[in-house]
């Protein structure tokens, strides 16, 4: 635990974020220990953050993907239009 808790405490001084979220399959675990790295975070860290569980945990890289896909198909509808100062291309 003290290996995790440390870097977990390394990686919120360093990006100084308002809350961290932990996820993968140990952290789904009863027996991850997520209230000892709450408490060593904020003995350690000036500005400690919130330390939660990941929501979407398994699903994480599908809502991601779904994501990019979203992204990048609203983004290719439009990219055929330019702007400039006259008008569009």
């Amino acid at each position: 635990m003290s290996e995790i808790a440390t870097l977990v405490a390394n990686l919120a001084i360093a990006f100084d974020p308002e809350v961290l979220a932990l996820g993968g399959g140990y952290v789904r675990s009863d027996r991850f220990p997520i209230e000892d790295i709450t408490r060593f975070v904020s003995r350690t860290v000036p500005y400690p953050p919130k330390v939660v569980r990941a929501r979407f945990m398994g699903d994480a890289s599908l809502h991601g993907a779904v994501a990019v896909a979203l992204r990048d198909g609203l983004g290719s509808a439009t990219s055929g239009w330019a702007s400039t100062e006259e008008g569009r291309i």
